[in-house]
């Protein structure tokens, strides 16, 4: 049986999703879906292989005659572009599924409902969780050797600074050991300053995701403030980066507990699967552990060990199986 995908080729996470998907588990067709100043970055369609279409903006009536034609399952990730796509492709005999996050699933009734991660899954009974694996050969291990200089931090574009950049800047101020982060933003320029003790390096976006990760940054800061699915983390956590976040859920259950500093939280906001509460931490408790990694070797190799366990049970060769079970 042949499973059809609807997919992005732009910066984004869900492009990255769907290009690892296509690899891994080819579509008999893909529909990259090309939003031009809406999406994030430039679409790259020779990022897939096989049988593709790209769209103008949204998909028209010919895109989705064509992404249906010949298809026995229809898959995406978080949305379709099209408000009746479940309905739709039912009435053709076509079978759905989409990977969804709670804070912006809409209501879709798809055959099947997966999410990444246990987060909130108790707000959608009948989805079924299936984790977006890693891939691991793009982002081979290379821990850190002794002691924390360097770091690295992705600023999101997401509402509600999920990311927890805003806690990061504060943090640096109170740091007394000479450390660097590189921060990855948006825009092009790079510029460099110091607050406090450490140095902020602050850098543009780039076009393979897997060259995001700086050679000479070796762990992750993403004090992250709310949501499930984080493609940074579980890319960091392949590299055998230690990861330093909020003690939430998920990533408590991801992550070794001393590289988590305590959430409290902040607002509870309404977003479009609903009002979901967004989390603070306290700069002085990152600051402290930024210190401490900084002359602590133990704790460094601690938390990579960490890391690594993780990404191995998200290693793709592992989900292939499973994936290919759901699709087809």
């Amino acid at each position: 049986m042949t499973y059809h995908l609807i997919g992005r080729a732009d910066q984004g996470g869900l492009a990255q999703q769907t290009v690892e998907l296509a690899r891994h588990v080819p579509p008999g067709r893909t529909l990259i879906v090309d939003l031009g100043d809406k999406g994030r970055g430039a679409t790259r369609p020779g990022r897939y292989t096989g049988d593709t279409r790209v769209t103008d903006g949204m998909p028209t009536e010919a895109d989705w005659d064509w992404v249906t034609d010949g298809a026995h399952t229809l898959f995406a990730a978080e949305t379709a572009y099209r408000a009746t796509w479940c309905e739709d492709a039912r009435a053709r005999g076509i079978r759905t599924v989409l990977q969804a996050n709670p804070e912006l699933y809409g209501g879709d009734r798809p055959d099947a409902l997966t999410l990444p991660t246990d987060w909130e899954a108790a707000r959608i009974p009948d989805a079924v969780v299936l984790p977006v694996p890693v891939a691991r050969d793009l982002l081979p291990p290379r821990p850190p050797e002794g002691t924390i200089r360097c770091w690295y931090h992705p600023a999101a574009p997401a509402m509600m600074d999920r990311n927890g950049t805003q806690i990061v800047l504060a943090a640096l101020r109170l740091v007394t050991q000479p450390v660097t982060v590189i921060l990855r933003s948006g825009d092009s320029r790079e510029r460099t300053r110091r607050i406090g003790a450490a140095t902020l390096i602050e850098v543009g976006p780039v076009t393979d995701y897997p060259d995001g990760y700086p050679n000479q940054a070796q762990g992750l800061l993403l004090p992250r403030r709310y949501g499930g699915l984080c493609l940074p983390m579980a890319e960091a956590a392949s590299l055998g980066w230690p990861i330093l976040s909020l003690d939430l859920a998920p990533q408590r259950s991801w992550l070794p507990a001393v590289g988590l500093i305590p959430a409290r939280r902040a607002q509870e906001r309404r977003m479009v699967g609903g009002d979901f509460w967004v989390h603070d931490g306290a700069p002085a408790a990152l600051a402290a552990l930024i210190d401490r990694l900084a002359v602590d070797a133990d704790t460094v190799a601690e938390l990579a060990a960490g890391s690594l366990a993780w990404a191995e049970t998200l290693d793709w060769t592992r989900w292939v199986g499973e994936y290919r079970r759901v699709l087809t």
